[in-house]
């Protein structure tokens, strides 16, 4: 557990319905935060002495755009073998 920075690197989007044609891209640079602070969460279980599976959230506690209320939030899970 601990506290997370976010930077926004990338904010173009394509707007793209299933079974169409790309209808074009944009560039939301302007509507989006840059930073973003939060706070990480995470557990390890250790199955054998090598295998090992752990699991990791993050929420953020800035909004990510200028208008609405959305947040950042992240699951990740992860197998792994030490050697």
């Amino acid at each position: 557990m601990g506290p997370q920075l976010g930077v926004n690197v990338y904010s173009k989007v394509t707007n793209k319905e299933p079974g169409r044609r790309d209808d074009g891209t944009g560039d939301n640079r302007d509507e989006t935060k840059d930073f973003d602070i939060g706070v990480g969460l995470g557990l390890t279980y250790n199955i054998t002495s090598d295998v090992f599976v752990q699991g990791r959230y993050s929420l953020g506690f800035s909004k990510v755009f200028d208008w609405g209320e959305s947040k950042n939030g992240n699951a990740q899970i992860a197998i792994g073998y030490r050697f």
